[in-house]
């Protein structure tokens, strides 16, 4: 499987898994998608989001501080998916709005942990590429975060597997999740 094949499977399972996790949502009802990050790779991502789950979710607020990539965001979610999504410089204002379910966070990597948190805290879940953070106790922070499993749902059997900092987190049974 090439990584192109990985993150449009990988993208379909987290969208298909969220509205298991998304209380009270109807039959209906799509999941509503805040975008953080609409640059070179968040662009690209509306579209493979567009493709991987059309019927489930909607893109209803992007965020991005450099008003060109806005503006062109803007446009491309107008025409790619029909709607006009609210648009915020700050990701702050994005995570405060009660519409928004899911975030995709797709900024430059020095960024994803405080916004992801942010995110969690906010009662968001998130899909956020690799990095997750830089150092481990970064990671590990937001291994602890109640909402962590949800934003990577795979993450039960990677540790059972023992891969990854398996081996740390099981030497630290009072900070590991039950």
């Amino acid at each position: 499987m090439d990584r192109r094949d990985f993150l449009k499977t990988t993208a379909t399972a987290a969208v298909l898994a969220g509205p298991a996790a998304i209380a009270a949502r109807g039959a209906n009802d799509k999941i509503n998608i805040g975008w953080i990050g609409v640059g070179t790779r968040g662009n690209a991502g509306i579209d493979w989001l567009k493709k991987a789950a059309p019927d489930t979710v909607t893109i209803t607020a992007i965020c991005d501080t450099f008003q060109g990539y806005l503006a062109r965001g803007k446009d491309r979610v107008q025409t790619i998916w029909g709607n006009t999504p609210a648009t915020y410089e700050n990701y702050h204002d994005l995570l405060a709005t009660s519409s928004i379910d899911a975030v995709f966070i797709m900024t430059p990597e020095h960024l994803h942990h405080d916004m992801a948190i942010a995110a969690l805290r906010a009662g968001k879940h998130v899909y956020l590429e690799k990095p997750l953070a830089h150092t481990i106790e970064e990671g590990f922070e937001m291994c602890i975060r109640d909402r962590f499993l949800m934003m990577y749902p795979a993450m039960p059997a990677v540790m059972d597997r023992g891969n990854l900092i398996c081996d740390w987190l099981r030497s630290a049974p009072n900070l590991r999740r039950t």
